[in-house]
């Protein structure tokens, strides 16, 4: 006797489908932090030490930028110094205002994969242009720092600049904002009283829920009928 797929399983299916949909989108995805990654065109650039300064130009789409991620590496076994991390804001001029900046032990530095330059959330980073400028001034030759970059521009809303030299490339580097994503924006706004009633994509959200769920209702009540009335 051949095995029958219960009635209930394509309704179950659909909903696992739409709950981690619904999950990703609205809870998980940022949207508006950019990254760069690493890949096959991957290189690292010259030392940054004395009075070299390493500069990438990047625009935030999102509110509450607190975390910028880059990949540095050391580039001999005697690292010294400090590296001074900086992040102005020059959405309206190219020297523009220091927004943070910090100096912490280049050893500590370049201790893992990958560095997080965390700041206080900034909360109204979404639309601002920065600039993040990474040195090692009290480091000699040999003592200093390298970071990884992607060559070309893959990243279209920023500039590299090594040495105050533009170069075709782009740092190795990833953002986080707290409202980057859907429900931490539509949280965020309700804290801070921007928003007092749920907006327009969260009522169609809402609605289109609603709908698949009582069509899924509906389709295994409607099975269950002509079930019924077949036998």
């Amino acid at each position: 006797m051949p095995l029958s797929m219960p009635r209930w399983l394509p309704v179950l299916g659909v909903g696992v489908a739409w709950l981690v949909t619904v999950v990703y989108f609205v809870a998980i995805r940022q949207a508006g932090t950019p990254a760069v990654s690493a890949g096959r065109w991957s290189f690292t650039v010259g030392e940054i030490a004395g009075g070299i300064t390493i500069t990438q130009t990047l625009l935030v789409g999102a509110n509450g930028l607190h975390r910028i991620t880059v990949e540095p590496r050391p580039v001999g076994p005697d690292t010294r110094g400090e590296v001074l991390i900086a992040l102005r804001d020059i959405t309206d001029g190219p020297r523009g205002r220091i927004w943070y900046w910090i100096a912490v032990p280049a050893r500590r530095v370049v201790a893992g994969a990958s560095y997080d330059f965390e700041l206080p959330p900034i909360p109204d980073s979404r639309g601002r242009r920065y600039r993040l400028d990474i040195s090692v001034p009290n480091a000699k030759p040999g003592q200093g720092i390298t970071l990884r970059a992607t060559a070309g521009h893959r990243y279209t809303e920023g500039k590299l600049f090594f040495d105050s030299r533009e170069i075709p490339a782009d740092l190795v580097f990833r953002t986080d904002a707290t409202e980057a994503s859907a429900w931490a924006r539509m949280v965020a706004r309700f804290r801070s009283g921007r928003e007092r009633q749920p907006t327009g994509t969260v009522l169609l959200l809402a609605l289109a829920m609603a709908l698949i769920g009582l069509a899924c209702v509906c389709w295994v009540l409607a099975s269950d009928l002509r079930a019924r009335q077949a036998g």
